[in-house]
């Protein structure tokens, strides 16, 4: 007869199992260079549910019942693992982490709690107790004890060069334990998915570079469709999440980009978006501004079928910018009202739409005069008006309107056209 393990080494075991699962799912090579979140999508999920032989409806919860069995029943319910991990960092970190199990448990938490569209700590706690069997006032007490895994985790992540993925843990709220675990689920699979819709619909090309305060006023607009979940509507009601919110909107803009470019580069025949230029020239004469259609890009030059003729996409005026030359057989009146396509001699279309601009004027100069001696370089403008169409929201003031004008903008010190 065999002899029976201890429940302790049993739990163990099982937690080594569910620890180098999860390993697999999250650290297997998917996510080099991509922001990795601790929470499943549907592939991970079922991915997860293989490694495991569980069904993909109960592996998550599954797996935090095994994280529970792993925690000390009395004091700090994270002493042991925090052992473990400090055996693990003194010998090197040459493993894959042995608490990733944990942090998919905190982050599975509060997924759920972001589903229940109720934020408070309580709720966090009350949540992250039915699912690893821990009481609620004992894990609210030591929630302390997380912080050191969280940031140990982001460190080795760093310290790989982000082969594993790129850290996106980080507090999101006041309360900073129960913070950086809604940083993983605050913006859920679903919802990144549909930001692709926000992507398409507001003429994204694929080459916007962008920041977090430039795509508020965008997610602004679009929450007020039917297109976000209600979750996420929910979370962009709280002020405080707005600003992590709109950092993960531009990590899955940069994903939208890597994948439109994939998919555009395995296939012929396929459609590149090209971008609206504003080019300024300024000398010692005279000011000009001058309109470009191309793409922010540096690539071997395309020829295209134009209505006029012949044209190319090349860059030779603006370097890192591809333009659509000869400008002068762009008919841009036309453009400007009716989108403009055009076809290369491969069979690849190029392509630009037409959106609503916001229109700019100039801000008002300040009553202080010194101040006026201390102002930028570069002029500042603020939104005026809004046309029918166009995003909502207020006005944005600031030196950088590209966004918002939905045009690209440069400076150059010789003719343009």
């Amino acid at each position: 007869m065999s002899r029976q393990l201890p429940r302790a080494s049993l739990g163990g075991l099982l937690y080594r199992e569910v620890n180098d699962a999860l390993n697999e799912v999250f650290l297997g090579g998917r996510f080099d260079s991509r922001p990795l979140y601790l929470v499943l999508d549907n592939q991970g999920r079922g991915d997860l549910a293989d490694l495991l032989g569980h069904r993909g409806d109960e592996v998550e919860a599954y797996c935090c019942h095994v994280v529970g069995k792993k925690l000390d029943p009395a004091g700090d319910p994270y002493d042991e693992l925090f052992a473990e991990m400090g055996a693990w960092a003194l010998g090197g970190r040459k493993q894959l982490p042995p608490f990733t199990a944990l942090l998919f448990a905190l982050a599975h938490a509060a997924e759920l709690m972001v589903s229940d569209g109720d934020f408070m700590a309580s709720n966090y706690y009350q949540r992250l107790s039915s699912l690893v069997d821990v009481s609620p006032q004992r894990l609210s007490q030591h929630g302390k004890s997380t912080a050191p895994f969280w940031r140990l985790f982001s460190k080795w992540l760093a310290d790989n060069d982000f082969h594993y993925g790129r850290p996106t843990a980080r507090a999101v709220n006041a309360n900073k334990y129960v913070g950086v675990a809604m940083s993983q689920a605050i913006v859920r699979e679903e919802d990144r998915q549909r930001l692709h819709q926000m992507f398409e619909k507001y003429g994204f090309t694929g080459t916007d570079e962008i920041t977090g305060v430039e795509v508020e006023q965008y997610v602004s607009s679009w929450v007020n469709t039917s297109r976000p979940t209600s979750q996420f509507k929910a979370a962009w009601k709280k002020a405080e999440l707005r600003p992590r919110i709109c950092e993960i909107v531009v990590d899955e803009l940069d994903d939208w980009k890597a994948s439109t470019a994939s998919a555009g580069a395995e296939k012929s025949g396929h459609a590149t978006r090209l971008s609206l230029v504003l080019a300024f020239r300024h000398d010692l004469l005279a000011r000009s501004a001058t309109l470009w259609l191309g793409r922010e890009a540096t690539l071997a030059s395309v020829e295209l079928r134009g209505a006029a003729g012949p044209l190319e996409l090349g860059n030779s005026t603006f370097g890192g910018l591809a333009t659509v030359e000869p400008r002068s057989a762009v008919d841009l009146d036309e453009a400007l009202q009716e989108g403009l396509s055009l076809e290369s001699t491969a069979g690849d279309r190029f392509w630009w739409s037409t959106r609503a601009a916001i229109p700019l004027s100039r801000s008002p100069e300040p009553r202080n005069p010194a101040a006026s001696s201390h102002r930028s370089a570069s002029t500042r403008w603020t939104s005026s008006r809004l046309p029918a169409g166009g995003l909502g929201g207020t006005g944005s003031r600031g030196p950088r309107p590209r966004s918002l004008l939905g045009l690209r903008t440069c400076a150059t010190s010789s003719a343009t056209a």
